[in-house]
């Protein structure tokens, strides 16, 4: 059995060389308990196949440090192209794990998703369990994971943020150089990454997002905090689990973010979104008016040329019914 991989995107910060086949070059022939994995740059370990009872699985596996799937960022909106089948036939396709000596857990080097699906499932997940590892055969082992599903620009932005602040670099130009990546794809991933939590949690598939959505909602998050608004009362009060609750996870995505771009559209361009009306006829030059923003949350009250008695019972009024 042969598996040829070619992946670029991630070579120089995984320690790979840039002449250098990303994944693995192929699996030998191997019909029992164990197989053995022929890496790239011609070393081979053999890995034991076991199988992790569905009872087990949330307590004796966890992902591994270099894998940076998004744990929290699983949910069965996520997992939507795969947990129908493993929850009807279970896992067909073997995980890969190093055992760690310190606490017995098998450390994940990919499946993060597969072993979502068997926690909520309850179905065994199947593993190839190697021993230790050097660090080229592990990134070489999670590089080729990629091809089944690829890191979210988030889930690469927090690593780059990680290594920048390890290494100390101040720029976005030092960052590059080191990972050996463009100045613009390092930024884009970079900006995902340091995006609130409270904003991407917001959806129900929070890594399966658009890359086209992170400069959206990078850009939400400037105008909120510019404008003093607390995002997390911003979420709250949309009710964004509410929207398309039916529909289709990509159609709830998208209107979830059209809510949060409305929310964040400057005051300024609300400026006519107020509905006023009078409250009472008086008198010639005389008025009193209520408006009330499109959203509900502000009314106003507007006197012109109202004599003081009047605004004085007006204000005693009002004070008096705030208080009670």
């Amino acid at each position: 059995m042969n598996i040829s991989r070619t992946t670029t995107s991630k070579k120089a910060y995984l320690g790979q060389k840039s002449n250098s086949q990303s994944g693995l070059k192929g699996l030998l022939k191997g019909n029992g308990p164990t197989k053995v994995f022929d890496f790239p740059n011609g070393s081979k370990v053999e890995a034991k196949r076991i199988i992790v009872p569905a009872a087990d699985v949330e307590t004796k596996t966890t992902k591994h440090p270099k894998n940076l799937r998004s744990t929290k960022g699983l949910s069965l909106d996520a997992v939507r192209d795969i947990y129908e089948s493993i929850e009807k036939g279970g896992v067909n396709l073997e995980g890969i794990a190093i055992q760690c000596e310190e606490t017995g857990q098998y450390l994940l080097l990919d499946s993060s998703r597969r072993r979502f699906c068997c926690i909520h499932a309850k179905k065994d997940l199947p593993l190839w369990v190697l021993p230790t590892l050097s660090d080229y055969q592990i990134d070489s082992l999670i590089t080729d994971a990629q091809k089944s599903k690829k890191w979210s620009w988030r889930e690469e932005g927090l690593e780059y943020i990680r290594i920048r602040d390890s290494k100390g670099f101040g720029t976005i130009e030092e960052l590059a150089e080191h990972l050996g990546r463009g100045r613009e794809t390092v930024r884009k991933r970079v900006q995902a990454g340091e995006i609130t939590p409270v904003l991407i949690d917001c959806f129900p598939d929070s890594e399966g997002i658009p890359s086209t959505f992170y400069p959206a909602l990078a850009k939400i998050e400037r105008t909120l905090k510019k404008s003093g608004d607390d995002i997390e009362l911003v979420v709250d009060f949309l009710a964004l689990d509410d929207l398309d609750k039916n529909g289709a996870v990509e159609v709830r995505q998208r209107a979830i973010l059209e809510a949060l771009k409305e929310k964040a559209t400057p005051r300024s361009d609300k400026s006519n979104a107020w509905e006023k009306q009078p409250l009472v006829v008086l008198g010639k030059g005389s008025s009193a008016t209520i408006a009330t923003s499109s959203d509900g949350r502000s009314t106003k009250f507007e006197f012109s040329r109202v004599n003081p008695e009047k605004m004085e019972a007006i204000t005693k009024f009002i004070k008096e019914t705030l208080s009670s």
